[in-house]
């Protein structure tokens, strides 16, 4: 959940960081921007970036799901490089892999709480989820094949009705830490 933040020209800062990893593929939970942003520099610059280090999917969190001017921006991120998952599952397979190589698939579910839907957060997620499964662009994902499934869900507090349809669930939203524990900070 960055936020529209800056970490110093172009995001520098957080791309050396990200750099340093070597990762095989970048995931982002949402909240690039905050609801109220027209600006959406700070966010581009970080999934341009982002992009040109690993391959980088993207799903959007409740802040993206209030912007009235999220079209736009899911256009932008697209144009910068990030893959929008929402709702829809792609297969990560290893640079020329062949066939019977592991590989994992990546499963994001497009933010069901908007702040005008939290009465029902649940009952969107597990319409959300069934979409995704059904959907066209996707195979189903029940019953589980031979591969790894990651779920990319902005709010942690769903992973409970999406659970049977992945092995990992990668969220945001809960700015101190998904782990709380009395007297210490998020974990």
């Amino acid at each position: 959940d960055l936020h529209s933040k800056r970490f110093g020209r172009g995001q520098r800062r957080l791309l050396r960081r990200a750099a340093d990893e070597k990762p095989a593929c970048i995931v982002i939970t949402g909240d690039l921007i905050s609801r109220g942003d027209r600006d959406f520099s700070a966010a581009l610059d970080c999934v341009k970036g982002l992009a040109a280090i690993a391959p980088a999917y993207f799903v959007p969190g409740n802040h993206e799901a209030d912007l009235p001017d999220y079209a736009r921006l899911g256009k932008n991120l697209t144009a910068a490089g990030a893959v929008l998952l929402e709702n829809r599952r792609v297969e990560i397979r290893p640079a020329g892999g062949g066939e019977g190589d592991t590989y994992f698939h990546l499963l994001g579910v497009a933010d069901p709480l908007p702040r005008r839907e939290a009465v029902t957060m649940e009952k969107q997620a597990e319409r959300q989820l069934r979409a995704a499964r059904t959907t066209e662009l996707i195979k189903p994902l029940l019953p589980h094949d031979d591969g790894f499934c990651l779920l990319l869900l902005h709010h942690p507090e769903l992973w409970e009705p999406c659970a049977p349809a992945a092995d990992l669930t990668v969220s945001g939203h809960a700015h101190g830490g998904q782990v709380r524990l009395p007297g210490l900070p998020g974990l």
